[in-house]
């Protein structure tokens, strides 16, 4: 007689497509053992979670900061585009004024 295939420990954080729907989904026994795990990297900082559980994620880590939170460090191209709009908005500032000026001698001046 065929026995029943044993159902693994597992958790998700996606959905059956592969997308982040935004739940921590599990069977009892994934989610239990998550709980502990969680507990571990309370204690120690981080803890696997493999071979205990089957899952898309691979470690729980305690952090101080948040990755929401932290700032991120700005890049080269950070830096350029932010200081090719701050020229480019210097230059429109000018020309604009140039502008208003020939206007104003156009006008008042004869």
């Amino acid at each position: 007689m065929n026995q029943p295939e044993k159902i693994n420990a597992w958790v998700t954080i996606y959905d059956k497509y592969g997308d982040a729907d935004g739940v921590l989904a599990g069977n009892k026994e994934g989610l239990e053992k998550l709980k502990e795990i969680i507990d571990q990297a309370i204690r120690d900082g981080d803890a696997s979670i493999e071979p205990e559980i089957e899952g898309d994620f691979v470690e729980v880590r305690c952090e101080i900061v948040s990755p929401h939170l932290a700032e991120k460090e700005e890049t080269k191209t950070d830096k350029a585009i932010k200081y090719g709009c701050i020229t480019l908005l210097v230059l429109s500032v000018v020309i604009f004024g140039f502008g208003l000026k020939g206007i104003y001698y156009a006008l008042f001046t004869s």
